[in-house]
């Protein structure tokens, strides 16, 4: 029998690496990642060891951070255009729940997603963003026409 240097990985841990794997449809991948993150000692979850094991989970908390991230940046972005368009204002706690709940109704009732900006994955932001810059273009023309 092989001597091991490290707890190897659990029941549990491999369930929850198949879990993220089928999540973000990277099934047919596995032995691949797996040999990867071994450094091809091995393309099997059950014979990683815990230092394995939290690196492949590392992995995918840093990319679910990093989406985050970019979630942040476009919800501030589609913010800024309804700003710029007059469709929010104001400064204090009320006016920003006041202009949460706008945006919200307007993308339900009128966006291209049909659902609370709040809720929307990064896809979806960006889609919601696309047609806000749009709302934008065809405000500034009309703005612009009207000082004709």
């Amino acid at each position: 029998m092989k001597a091991q240097t490290q707890q190897q990985v659990s029941p549990a841990q491999i369930k929850a690496i198949y879990a993220i794997l089928n999540k973000h449809g990277l099934l047919d991948q596995k032995a691949e990642l797996i040999s990867d993150l071994t450094d091809g000692r091995t393309e099997s979850t059950k014979e990683l060891t815990q230092d394995e094991v939290k690196r492949f989970f590392a992995l995918f908390t840093d990319a679910k951070e990093h989406e985050h991230e970019k979630r942040k940046v476009v919800y501030a972005a589609i913010w800024k255009v309804s700003w710029l368009m007059g469709i929010i204002y104001g400064d204090t706690q009320n006016d920003y729940e006041m202009n949460k709940a706008k945006l919200n109704k307007f993308c339900r009732e009128r966006g291209t997603i049909k659902k609370n900006l709040t809720e929307m994955n990064l896809m979806e932001l960006n889609k919601t963003h696309r047609q806000f810059e749009a709302m934008l273009k065809k405000f500034n023309e009309k703005k612009t026409h009207s000082k004709i």
